[in-house]
């Protein structure tokens, strides 16, 4: 049978039709609203919708520079924005924070390589069939438990998939059977394991070491004091023209972010009690 070559992540198909077009990359109406909402310059704009249909049709995000040039100019014309407009990020804080807007648009959850349920990885294990050929960066992308990691590639050498990683230390192919190549496979495997154990001990002596200075554990907050007091008196000012989304947009944060800092500065408040 001849091998079907397939990745671990779907990529643009270099031809792609107009029914394509119109049926992945065309945006709907409250899509390009809150894309509107979102975007301060037509940059930005174009940036946040090409990724929005990218993630859509991908389950990831592309790089900006890897979408093809006619889903960027389709996205382009149907915003009505100028030809020389090419989608672009002023710094990674905002390519940073179009990500989140999208996952928070979509109701999606980061997962790690930790939990192997994974709806991509679910669905291409789904589709394989005996000769096909599964490539992956790093061995680490199906799971960093040895166990599991060990399991499904065993799993997939007996349906006859082959397994190939790109840019191990020790490159992996499972067509190669021999001894070293086993071995080699195994020791990959058991690094990825032993550097989450590594990166799980580091963050909880980290957080050992704060909770010994008197200091917060935990992600660092968003914004500063200052700017949850200012985006307070922002909100709270009846006569403001400006939503929700333009407040949370200006200070780079996302609109749940908004709110939990609105209500953490009400908390905040309260406990002070009143000023005499």
């Amino acid at each position: 049978m001849a091998s079907v070559e397939r990745t671990a992540y779907p990529r643009f198909k270099r031809t792609i039709s107009s029914r394509e077009l119109h049926e992945s990359f065309t945006p709907g109406p409250s899509e390009v609203e809150w894309a509107r909402g979102k975007a301060r310059s037509a940059e930005h704009l174009l940036a946040l919708v090409v990724l929005l249909k990218s993630f859509q049709k991908l389950g990831y995000f592309p790089d900006l520079d890897q979408v093809p040039e006619l889903v960027v100019g389709h996205v382009r014309g149907l915003l009505g924005l100028e030809e020389d407009v090419s989608p672009r990020h002023d710094s990674t804080r905002t390519a940073a924070r179009q990500r989140d807007f999208i996952r928070e648009r979509l109701g999606v959850v980061s997962k790690t390589g930790a939990n192997v349920d994974r709806e991509g990885l679910t669905t291409l294990l789904d589709l394989v069939q005996p000769g096909d050929s599964i490539t992956v960066p790093t061995l680490d992308r199906l799971g960093r438990n040895i166990t599991d990691v060990l399991v499904m590639v065993r799993d997939l050498t007996e349906q006859g998939v082959r397994l190939r990683s790109l840019h191990d230390p020790i490159p992996i192919d499972t067509a190669d059977t021999s001894v070293m190549a086993q071995i080699s496979m195994k020791l990959l495997a058991l690094f990825a394991d032993m550097e989450r154990i590594f990166m799980l001990e580091r963050v909880a002596g980290a957080r050992e070491a704060k909770k010994k200075r008197g200091k917060r554990a935990g992600p660092k907050p968003k914004i500063t004091p200052q700017q949850r007091k200012a985006i307070r008196t922002l909100m709270d000012d009846e006569d403001r023209d400006v939503t929700a989304d333009q407040v949370a947009a200006d200070f780079g944060i996302s609109r749940a972010t908004l709110y939990r800092e609105l209500a953490r500065a009400v908390t905040d408040n309260a406990s002070k009690g009143p000023s005499v």
